[in-house]
């Protein structure tokens, strides 16, 4: 059997499913936990939508928006090939697109890993 580890940010909880892990009823219950958890954290505020690189958002982020500019965020979609975001695992999740408990857990993984990607070692977020 496979087994996979999951990460997820700092103050929130390590997890190891095994592979193929059939979305039920229980599963399904314990991710809106996990999915609501993360949206309502105040630490998740610029994960809960996708990322505006290009500066579009007419409301709280079009703060967000100007600095994103300004820091050279318009190469986002040529450094990170599969952006994800909460809203996004939220209403894929909703909408039943996910069949297996891994399939979410690897979307809200992938949050973590862009962020790390776009944000390496030496930019201005870290």
């Amino acid at each position: 059997m496979n087994t996979k580890t999951y990460f997820f940010p700092p103050n929130f909880f390590l997890i190891h499913f095994q592979s193929q892990t059939k979305l039920d009823k229980e599963g399904s219950k314990g991710l809106t936990s996990i999915i609501n958890s993360l949206i309502d954290n105040s630490d998740s505020l610029d994960f809960r939508e996708p990322v505006d690189f290009k500066g579009k958002r007419k409301n709280y982020f079009i703060h967000h928006s100007f600095l994103f500019i300004a820091l050279g965020l318009i190469d986002y979609p040529q450094i990170v090939k599969h952006p994800m975001d909460l809203g996004s695992v939220k209403k894929n999740f909703r909408s039943n697109k996910y069949k297996f408990v891994e399939e979410v857990l690897n979307d809200l993984q992938l949050i973590w890993d862009n962020c790390k990607l776009y944000n390496a070692e030496g930019s201005v977020f870290l």
